[in-house]
């Protein structure tokens, strides 16, 4: 049986020769992950560090079609019309793969997921603060204000 080394796992050997150096796990612990759980913990991974190193004046003029003023535009509402127009590209792309077109790119669906990952962080981090940020309205305290029973409250009528 031949053996497989390892750098990623870590501590001494078995023959404590190169620290660092040991066998990684059998076959069999590795098969105890069912695939479709190995793939979506890969799938996930990938996404994840493609939307952290994502590069807007990069990836965005190769995934759809959009000018140097648009790629340029980071206001709310720009990242909000670029995030509408990435969204449905993200469609087109999966209906094609359901639908096994031969025009389906997997690295061009991975690509649209991680753009449109980034660029929701990226408005998110704008809107957030004065969006969210808590208010005497948001509180229940101002007269007339929505309180945390989710109602409004009723309309004077004319008499």
């Amino acid at each position: 049986m031949r053996q497989r080394l390892s750098l990623k796992w870590g501590g001494a050997g078995p023959s404590g020769q190169a620290p660092g150096l040991h066998q990684a796990p059998g076959r069999d612990a590795i098969c105890a992950v069912p695939l479709s759980v190995r793939v979506a913990a890969a799938m996930a991974t990938t996404i994840r560090t493609g939307a952290e190193t994502y590069a807007r004046d990069i990836m965005l003029p190769r995934l759809v079609p959009v000018g140097p003023t648009e790629i340029g535009d980071e206001t709310p509402a720009g990242r909000l019309a670029l995030i509408e127009r990435l969204a449905k590209a993200l469609r087109g792309e999966r209906a094609r793969g359901l639908a096994g077109h031969w025009t389906y790119s997997l690295n061009r669906h991975i690509g649209l997921v991680q753009a449109l990952a980034a660029e929701r962080t990226a408005l998110g981090k704008l809107v957030r603060p004065a969006r969210w940020a808590p208010s005497k309205a948001a509180a229940g305290t101002m007269p007339g204000a929505v309180g945390m029973t989710g109602r409004h409250p009723p309309t004077p009528t004319k008499v």
